[in-house]
C-alpha cells in the first residue's frame, strides 16, 4: 500500500534524496535526466512564482533550454548540488524578466558552456560562486540592458584567470565585478567596460591590465 502511494506520489517530489531531497518547483517538469523550466511548463499553472530555487539537483547536467523564456520568474537559484557537472549552452535562454541568477555551492560543477546564459536583458546581478570551475564563463552573449550591473565571481578555487574580451556583449552599462577566494593569477580588462572591481580577500591577484 505505501509503496503504491510513493508511486502515485506528485513529481513535485522527487526521488532525489542523499539525505537531502530534491523538490522540483511546481512550474517545472523533472525527470531523472532533465529539468525543464520554460513558458510551456509555467502556463500549466495559474499561480504565478517570481523565484525559483533548485537546491540538490542530483542532475549532472543542467542541458540546453533547461530555464527557456520564462514570463514571471524574476529570480533564479541554484546551490547545494553535488552532481551538477555541467552546464550547457543556451540552458538560461531567452529570460526576459529574470534579474538575479545565482549558482553556488556546487563544487562538482567544472563546465559552463558558451553562450549558457543567453538573452538576459534584465539581468542585474549574477553570481557564479564555490564552483569547481577552472575557466572562466562565457557572458558575451547574455546582453544585459541593465545598469549596474553586478558580477560576483567567487570561492572558485580553480579559476586561474580571466580572459581577454571575456565582458563584451554581457552588458552595455557599467558593471561592477566582485572576486573573493579565488586563484586568479592575472585578467586583461582593456575595453571589457568592467568600471569597478571589488577584490576582497582574494588569494592572488598578479595583474590587472
Amino acid at each position: 500500500m505505501l509503496r503504491s502511494f510513493l508511486l502515485l506520489v506528485s513529481p513535485l517530489l522527487m526521488s532525489f534524496c542523499d539525505g537531502v531531497c530534491f523538490m522540483c518547483p511546481e512550474i517545472c517538469r523533472c525527470s531523472q535526466k532533465s529539468i525543464t523550466c520554460n513558458s510551456a511548463t509555467e502556463s500549466l499553472k495559474s499561480r504565478t512564482h517570481s523565484r525559483l530555487v533548485l537546491n540538490y539537483i542530483s542532475l549532472k547536467i543542467i542541458s540546453t533550454h533547461s530555464f527557456d523564456g520564462l514570463k514571471g520568474v524574476k529570480r533564479i537559484e541554484i546551490a547545494q548540488s553535488t552532481s551538477v557537472e555541467t552546464i550547457e549552452k543556451e540552458a538560461f535562454n531567452n529570460l526576459l524578466n529574470v534579474s538575479d541568477i545565482s549558482i553556488q555551492n556546487t563544487r562538482s560543477l567544472v563546465h559552463i558552456h558558451k553562450w549558457a546564459f543567453n538573452h538576459l536583458p534584465n539581468l542585474k546581478y549574477l553570481s557564479i560562486s564555490n564552483t569547481g570551475i577552472g575557466v572562466f564563463p562565457d557572458l558575451t552573449s547574455i546582453f544585459s540592458l541593465e545598469s549596474d550591473f553586478i558580477l560576483e565571481i567567487c570561492d572558485n578555487l580553480n579559476l586561474r584567470s580571466i580572459p581577454t574580451n571575456a565582458f563584451i556583449g554581457m552588458t552595455s552599462e557599467i558593471t561592477t565585478m566582485q572576486v573573493s577566494h579565488n586563484w586568479i593569477q592575472g585578467c586583461n580588462l582593456h575595453g571589457s567596460g568592467i568600471l569597478r572591481i571589488i577584490i576582497d580577500i582574494s588569494i592572488i591577484i598578479e595583474y590587472i591590465h
